[in-house]
This record gives structure tokens, C-alpha cells and sequence, in this order.
């Protein structure tokens, strides 16, 4: 039980009684879905059940990591603005719409190259929070 209060993973407690992560903990925290998503989408070897929902007018898999790398790309490079930039106006950052030719390829690609075109930026992510310091 040790091990889920919140200063055992290094996690602190805001004032308001939120918590707050240091940056290894959010790393660690941000690498461990990528290690739970391949050791769950791994071992299907059936590629209609990735890419295909299960119900009507529900994602499917293949859509559900599409858009967490999506997002995980538009993350970065707020991120970024604000890590390389003084007083970075983040309304000024264009968002990111995927042009035809990456619909496309995402349409025929299979889940798991998606899964790991994720990973790529993810570890883009946390390489950026390693450098950040705690109080950035």
C-alpha cells in the first residue's frame, strides 16, 4: 500500500490538496502508457480488432492512437514554445491539422506503427521535461 500513497511515487501535495508530480514522476508516469499500450495492443495479431470499433459510433483503436499522437504532437510543440521562449504567446502557435497525404497514410497504416509514431513523440516530450527543471 506503501507504494500508492502520493510521496512514494514523488509526488507533493499542493496547498488546495492536489497533487503535484516532480518531473521524473510525470516521466515516468508518461513513458508507463506507452509500456501499457504495447503490452496490451502486442500480442492481437487479428488486425481488424485494432482497427475496426467494436460498436457503432465508438472509436476504434487504430482512431483512439491516432488522435492521442495528435495530440501528444500539438502538446509538444506548446511545450516547446514555452521552454524555448521568454514569454511565449501560446494563441499565436498554429494548430496542427494533418494534411491529405498523412490521412492517407494513417488510413493504410497498421495500429501498431501508429503506436509507434506516438512513442517517437512521446519520448520527444519527456526528453523535453528531463531538461526542464521542476519549477519550469
Amino acid at each position: 500500500m506503501d507504494s500508492l500513497s502520493p510521496h512514494a511515487s514523488g509526488a507533493k501535495t499542493a496547498d488546495d490538496g492536489s497533487r503535484v508530480l516532480s518531473n521524473d514522476a510525470l516521466i515516468i508516469r508518461l513513458k508507463q502508457t506507452l509500456n501499457h499500450l504495447s503490452r496490451w495492443l502486442t500480442p492481437i495479431h487479428e488486425r481488424r480488432l485494432l482497427e475496426y470499433s467494436a460498436r457503432r459510433s465508438e472509436p476504434s483503436v487504430k482512431e483512439l492512437l491516432i488522435g492521442m499522437r495528435d495530440t501528444e504532437i500539438e502538446t509538444y510543440t506548446m511545450m516547446y514554445a514555452i521552454a524555448s521562449e521568454r514569454n511565449p504567446d501560446l494563441d499565436r502557435i498554429p494548430r496542427i491539422e494533418p494534411s491529405a497525404d498523412q490521412v492517407a497514410t494513417d488510413r493504410v497504416a497498421d495500429p501498431l506503427v501508429i503506436m509507434s509514431s506516438f512513442r517517437r513523440v512521446r519520448e520527444s516530450t519527456t526528453s523535453l521535461l528531463r531538461a526542464l527543471p521542476d519549477t519550469a
